[in-house]
């Protein structure tokens, strides 16, 4: 991510929450890389679902991205999960770490 990746990204959290979704899965499945910028909006998003009573989840993070999760504390905040299942499974209550 980062560049014209993360402008996408933006604009489809922004869209997908001003719909009304209360709560995200994010696959990182494709993600190989993601930069400050990308925590940035991510962040921005979390914060607004949390007001909202919502969440983000991750699903299907490499270990580069994982790392950079590990050295900027996101990982802290946001759950993370090896499957999309698992992390929806997680916000309906149906999941092993709901």
């Amino acid at each position: 991510m980062g560049g014209p990746e993360t402008d996408k990204m933006c604009d489809h959290l922004k869209g997908a929450i001003s719909s009304g979704t209360q709560s995200l899965v994010m696959d990182f499945q494709n993600v190989q890389w993601i930069n400050s910028t990308d925590v940035g909006v991510i962040i921005s998003c979390l914060t607004t679902l949390r007001n909202r009573g919502g969440d983000i989840r991750f699903a299907n993070l490499h270990s580069a991205t994982k790392k950079y999760f590990e050295i900027t504390k996101l990982e802290e905040v946001v759950r993370q999960f090896n499957s999309v299942d698992e992390a929806v499974g997680s916000l309906t209550g149906k999941g092993p770490e709901s």
